[in-house]
C-alpha cells in the first residue's frame, strides 16, 4: 500500500479544508482512566506546555527552567507508558541504559502513582476475566495474560493497558464523529467528513461556513464523552491538507 501523501487532499473551489486533532489524546485518556489527581491538574490548565508541565511536577522546578532534554524524556516516558513500552525499548529511545531508563519510570511513578496503581489493575482486571475492557465496553480478548511464557505473558499484558488506553481514544474520536455527522447535517449545509487520521479529523467546509464549522466541530469533539480533564482540540485551515495553518477564530 502506498502512503497518502497530504498533497493528495485540497479543497474544491469556494470550500476550504478544516482539520480538527485532538492534543495529547492518549495522554489525557491515561489521566481520565487512572485518575490521577496530579496528572489531572497538569492536563487541565488553559495555557502552557502539556510535559513541561510534567516535568515540573516531577522533577520540583519552574516550568520556565524545565530543560529540553528533560521534556523530551518525560513525553517520552509517558507515550512509552501509553503504547506499553518495555524498558529496554524504552532506554534505546531515551539514549540510555536500561537501569537509568527504569529509574526515570519509577520516579514517574513515584510522581503521578494512580497511573501506576492504573495498570496494575488493569493487568489484574484482564489475567481474572480474559479479556480488556474500553472506555466504551468494547473487549479485547487477551489469553496470553496468563500464559506460563513469561515473554508472552509481559507482552500481553502491555497490550492490556495498551488497549484501554488506545481503544477508548477510539472510542471517544468515533463518537465524536456520529455527533458530528448528526450536528453538521442538521445546522450547516455543505460540511464534509473526507479523511480521519487517528485522531484528526478532515472537513471539506464552505468558504462561508467557516466560522461556524469551526465552533461545532470543536464543540462536538471537545463535549463527545464526558471526562474528568479538558479535550483541547487544535483546528487548522487551508486550501490543502500539506499547507493548513493554525485558525483564529
Amino acid at each position: 500500500m502506498f502512503p497518502v501523501s497530504k498533497s493528495f487532499f485540497f479543497s474544491n473551489i469556494g470550500t476550504i479544508l478544516l482539520s480538527a486533532d485532538y492534543s495529547q489524546l492518549e495522554l489525557r485518556i491515561l489521566a481520565h482512566l487512572s485518575e490521577d489527581a496530579c496528572l489531572c491538574s497538569v492536563l487541565s490548565q488553559p495555557d502552557g506546555d502539556v510535559f513541561r508541565g510534567i516535568v515540573s511536577v516531577w522533577k520540583k522546578k519552574k516550568q520556565d527552567e524545565v530543560r529540553d532534554d528533560e521534556r523530551q524524556q518525560a513525553k517520552q516516558i509517558c507515550y512509552g507508558i501509553v503504547y506499553g513500552m518495555g524498558c529496554k525499548s524504552l532506554a534505546e529511545q531515551l539514549e540510555v541504559g536500561e537501569e537509568e531508563a527504569q529509574l526515570f519510570v519509577n520516579t514517574l511513578h513515584a510522581t503521578y502513582p494512580s497511573i501506576q496503581s492504573f495498570i496494575t489493575n488493569t493487568v489484574n482486571q484482564c489475567r481474572t476475566n480474559g479479556f480488556v475492557v474500553t472506555l466504551l465496553g468494547r473487549r479485547r480478548f487477551l489469553p496470553a495474560i496468563n500464559s506460563n511464557n513469561a515473554v508472552q505473558r509481559a507482552q500481553a499484558e502491555r497490550q492490556a493497558v495498551n488497549t484501554k488506553i488506545q481503544g477508548s481514544a477510539a472510542d471517544l474520536v468515533k463518537t465524536a464523529v456520529i455527533l458530528l455527522n448528526r450536528s453538521l447535517n442538521e445546522k450547516l449545509a455543505g460540511v464534509h467528513l473526507v479523511h480521519q487520521i487517528h485522531d484528526e479529523l478532515l472537513f471539506q467546509v464552505p468558504v462561508k461556513s467557516m466560522e461556524r464549522a469551526a465552533r461545532v466541530v470543536r464543540h462536538c469533539m471537545e463535549t463527545a464523552i464526558p471526562m474528568k480533564i479538558r479535550l483541547p482540540v487544535a483546528i487548522k485551515t487551508g486550501k490543502t491538507w500539506g499547507t493548513m495553518e493554525p485558525y483564529k477564530s
